[in-house]
């Protein structure tokens, strides 16, 4: 923990960057995007760059590289300037059950040392406990926040790069709950009609055990899809488990995180050999 301490400190506590003077960075707000999508749920490296404006992708991406789950972003002009969006203002979600042990444990250590909040308020992302990064107001016109977009850039990598490497705990589901998923995908919500739908797909086989195979074959049909509950509070996002590991017996939103959890057992499987050969 020493080192993630030390780490810490090269953070500049948000409040140590308001200013009260009476100047916006023009430029720095000029070189964030407008927003133009909702990242409600991020699985794959290459979209990160078609959901995340310019100045949170570097904290995203290497959130993303540590198998911890972004579920949300704001690093944009509209949410630095605008007098209706200010309450937000910038910021990067981070879901909390996305991390493992020692990365919660980390995220409450960053918390008390003021650079983070650990927040189940806010459901934005369609999430319900979250770390939160977020950028604070550089100076204030009239009683309107001006948030500064490239100290918020900064400060969230910062932020980033204290978290550990991990096994990724999303995107990744049990056979039951790709039923779950399924029906919900539907619209299925009574027993009866779920019954008659799993029956006519042969999701389950003649002994009663849930067929993956046949799991993947009905989803190779449909596309993943986003559900708005309430436009001004939540939104979710439904990512099919289209790929089936024998292996772990589980079901994967796509290969690329499939891979990326054997690549970080494979790594966690050496370093834990050497650890004992250096013994």
């Amino acid at each position: 923990m020493c080192v993630i301490f030390i780490i810490m400190n090269e953070c500049i506590k948000p409040e140590s960057y308001i200013s009260t003077e009476q100047e916006v960075d023009v430029e720095s707000l000029e070189e964030s995007p407008v927003i133009h999508k909702k990242e409600a749920y991020i699985v794959t490296r290459e979209a990160l760059s078609d959901l995340i404006e310019k100045p949170c992708l570097p904290a995203c991406v290497n959130l993303y590289d540590k198998n911890i789950r972004t579920v949300a972003s704001n690093g944009n002009i509209q949410y630095a300037m605008n007098p209706t969006q200010s309450e937000r203002g910038l910021f990067i979600h981070i879901e909390y059950d996305s991390m493992g042990d020692n990365n919660k444990k980390i995220a409450q250590d960053l918390q008390v040392q003021g650079l983070v909040e650990i927040s189940s308020n806010d459901t934005y992302g369609g999430i319900g406990k979250k770390v939160i990064i977020k950028g604070m107001p550089k100076l204030r016109l009239g009683m309107r926040p001006v948030f500064d977009i490239s100290a918020f850039a900064k400060q969230s990598v910062c932020i980033a790069e204290i978290f550990q490497n991990q096994d990724i705990f999303y995107g990744r589901y049990t056979p039951d709950e790709m039923v779950e998923q399924i029906l919900d995908a539907e619209g299925i919500e009574d027993k009866e009609t779920a019954e008659k739908f799993l029956s006519q797909n042969d999701i389950f086989n003649e002994n009663g055990a849930i067929n993956p195979y046949r799991i993947i074959e009905l989803l190779s049909t449909k596309k993943d899809s986003v559900v708005i509950d309430d436009l001004r509070t939540s939104y979710r996002t439904i990512n099919f488990g289209k790929v089936y590991d024998e292996e772990t017996g589980e079901f994967w939103a796509n290969e690329e995180l499939l891979q990326k959890h054997r690549d970080f057992i494979a790594t966690d499987k050496t370093s834990t050999i050497n650890d004992c050969q250096e013994k």
